[in-house]
């Protein structure tokens, strides 16, 4: 950018321009990723107090003294953007692993994704049964194991 006016700083890529080469595995309480106040996953936008306590978006505009609930300063509460950034590189994989899904899905969107994911269990309607399985294996028990053609099991659940 020599002779070129600009301010700005170039950005190298990453070493052998691999972007997974600086992730690792760690543990942590989930509970630092949770809002302060109502315990909810922290998403951006999330707010801090003058001393760094965080709150969701929905409990700041809820705050109408703006005193900070956990140390009663007074505050003008602030975007945390350095926050943003861990909750957005945080991923989780999806509780319905065992049924087949393979999803990483961040740790504030892990809720939402497991009440549309297409990998959830499935239980058996034979009560007294509790077999649980994904769509495909459960005809596949519901067949096997109580003797119910597929065609019963289509024509009971299309009504």
């Amino acid at each position: 950018m020599e002779g070129s006016g600009s301010n700005k700083r170039q950005v190298e890529s990453p070493r052998g321009g691999d972007c997974n080469a600086r992730r690792q595995n760690v543990t942590m309480g989930l509970e630092a990723l949770e809002c302060s106040v109502c315990s909810e996953p922290l998403k951006p936008p999330i707010y801090q107090c003058s001393l760094g306590h965080f709150l969701c978006l929905s409990c700041c505009s809820e705050n109408q003294d703006k005193k900070c609930h956990l140390c009663s300063v007074e505050t003008s509460f602030e975007r945390c953007f350095g926050m943003k950034h861990v909750v957005k590189s945080v991923m989780v994989g999806c509780s319905n692993a065992k049924y087949g899904c393979a999803e990483q899905v961040r740790y504030y969107q892990k809720e939402e994704h497991e009440k549309a994911c297409p990998n959830a269990p499935c239980f058996c309607p034979d009560s007294g049964c509790g077999f649980a399985v994904s769509t495909m294996a459960l005809l596949g028990h519901l067949t096997a194991q109580h003797r119910c053609p597929i065609s019963t099991f289509l024509a009971q659940t299309a009504r």
